[in-house]
């Protein structure tokens, strides 16, 4: 497994793994396990063996502690294909991971709202990018019930270093800055911070 992109600021930290091609060719449940057990010995080189992966009722990912003795921060998973990201930030944890492929040219109009098509434009990496975004604010909020079309809105170019989205659920709205690059055929996005 090699780390192919790495990110630590003072209040996050992110990590890109290609993992072995022949993950691929595992049954699912063999290659759900496969990666349960890489994310776990990560976790572990991370904090220690004090500390593991839960999941709450929606699905979200944590970290817990055997024996609570610390506050710890908050975590998201993305995989596509075979590539595996993490963040685990201070406060607002959201990653997603996407491989560039056709389809979302013709899926767009499911995650894609009608004021956003001018700030999106229409390329493959573009959409990919749009995607990514929506899926690393919705897994910060990690409710049910969340709409990436309806509920989840890019408010600024995608050409800007740092993007702009807001997700609107129950009777409040966030506002989030985001960062998203490229990786190889793969776009990676990720919340930095909550915008106040």
């Amino acid at each position: 497994m090699q780390e192919i992109y790495s990110e630590n600021t003072s209040e996050y930290q992110v990590k890109v793994w290609q993992c072995p091609d022949e993950w691929d060719t595992l049954k699912p449940i063999e290659k759900q396990n496969q990666q349960k057990e890489f994310i776990a010995k990560k976790i572990k080189t991370i904090f220690s063996d004090m500390v593991f992966i839960s999941y709450n009722s929606n699905g979200k990912p944590e970290l817990s502690q055997k024996e609570p003795t610390i506050s710890l921060p908050n975590i998201s998973i993305s995989h596509s294909h075979n590539y595996y990201a993490i963040i685990i930030h201070e406060k607002y944890a959201g990653i997603d991971i996407e491989k560039q492929r056709e389809q979302l040219h013709k899926i767009k109009n499911r995650f894609l709202h009608s004021e956003e098509f001018q700030l999106v434009g229409a390329s493959l990496p573009d959409l990919c990018k749009a995607w990514t975004i929506k899926e690393a604010v919705y897994k910060t909020i990690g409710k049910e019930n969340i709409s990436l079309k309806d509920n989840i809105r890019i408010l600024s170019n995608l050409n800007h270093s740092f993007i702009q989205a807001k997700i609107m659920f129950e009777t409040q709205e966030k506002y989030f800055q985001l960062k998203s690059i490229p990786i190889n055929d793969f776009i990676l996005s990720h919340v930095v911070k909550e915008i106040k």
